[in-house]
């Protein structure tokens, strides 16, 4: 089992650090391996990694093996011979295991999803190198823990006693305290949503299928939260759409869902409702179905109109009547666009 510290302060000696106790007695300072995206606890028992006099912890259990890694029956005698004042380097010579080390390196360029170039004392020239963690995470010049080993490739196991860049403030200009309580009572709270980002919800057909899918995406449309309600006749090759205006009272988005072959043949017809919030679809039958809400377009949770322009505009806009601003840029889709429930449609110059 890899040596293990017992976190004694967060945030010490400063924002996202840690100060704890290894299993042999000694007092650490270093980073979590894996970023800031967690937060360890007072007391907790985590794995520690050393390189020099520096030290980095990653949730028990973890595969990537410490180069202090010792074994169980010689765990009590090896903590005997070795008080608090002598190096796990030594713990380590004790334990017979010289294989795996530990070398910090400096990240010189991002490749892809899996891949960097990192500059280390490894060589003379930036190696490129796996990592463990998503590569999105870390940024040129990022300090990071290489693992090597003489007979396998060194790999990037995670952060090195440096942290991730800060996230610039996500709040806009005119924020108030005002928006902050409306942001806080938001249904979104365990979603990744920003307060500077845009949001809508569209419900069509993906590609190449027979189904229908409700999504909710940014103005980057990347997808938030998503479901699919599934055809059920194996014939089907294409799906339609129709779907009813709605106000942000009302808890559900209520469509028709028609599927068949090509632009032909109708062989399956639902009539659905799709809660706003969970998206979980729910069949109704035809004299379940509500009739349009009297509404000729949605009304916003800011009391606003939203009107989706088609090509080739690709925008939903909203207008209270008189100041109208672009909502949302849908994009040539042939999805439907709709509001998120909740929602604060709001502009510079326009606040409700």
């Amino acid at each position: 089992m890899n040596p293990q510290a017992t976190i004694t302060a967060i945030d010490s000696p400063s924002k996202y650090w840690y100060t704890a106790t290894t299993s042999y007695g000694q007092q650490s300072k270093g980073v979590r391996l894996y970023g800031t995206g967690f937060k360890f606890r007072v007391g907790e028992r985590v794995d520690v990694f050393q390189c020099g006099e520096e030290y980095g912890y990653a949730e028990i259990p973890l595969q990537y093996k410490s180069q202090l890694t010792i074994p169980d029956a010689m765990k009590a005698e090896v903590a005997r011979q070795a008080p608090a004042s002598v190096a796990l380097a030594y713990i380590a010579k004790l334990a017979g295991n010289n294989k795996v080390y530990y070398v910090p390196g400096t990240v010189v360029s991002i490749i892809d999803t899996f891949y960097m170039m990192v500059s280390s004392t490894l060589s003379t020239s930036p190696l490129r190198l796996m990592c463990v963690i998503n590569t999105s995470a870390f940024y040129v010049g990022a300090r990071v823990l290489i693992m090597a080993h003489p007979l396998k490739t060194p790999q990037v196991i995670g952060w090195w006693n440096c942290l991730p860049e800060e996230e610039p403030e996500d709040k806009p200009d005119w924020w108030t305290d005002e928006d902050e309580e409306w942001w806080d009572a938001g249904w979104w709270g365990d979603l990744p949503m920003h307060r500077n980002k845009t949001y809508a919800i569209a419900i069509g057909r993906p590609p190449y299928t027979a189904d229908i899918d409700i999504i909710l995406v940014d103005q980057d449309f990347n997808w938030i939260k998503r479901n699919v309600f599934y055809h059920r006749n194996p014939a089907s090759n294409i799906a339609f759409v129709i779907i009813q205006q709605t106000t942000d009272e009302n808890p559900y988005y209520y469509l028709r869902a028609l599927m068949g072959i090509n632009y032909g043949t109708i062989l399956e017809q639902y009539w659905l409702r799709v809660h706003k919030q969970t998206f979980v679809f729910e069949e109704l039958t035809e004299a379940e179905y509500p009739p349009n809400p009297g509404v000729g377009y949605s009304i916003t949770a800011n009391n606003l109109q939203w009107q989706v322009l088609p090509s080739p505009s690709y925008q939903a806009i909203v207008t209270d009547g008189f100041k109208t601003f672009v909502a949302f840029y849908t994009g040539p889709t042939l999805d439907s666009w709709l509001p998120v429930q909740g929602w604060h449609y709001n502009s510079n110059d326009f606040r409700s």
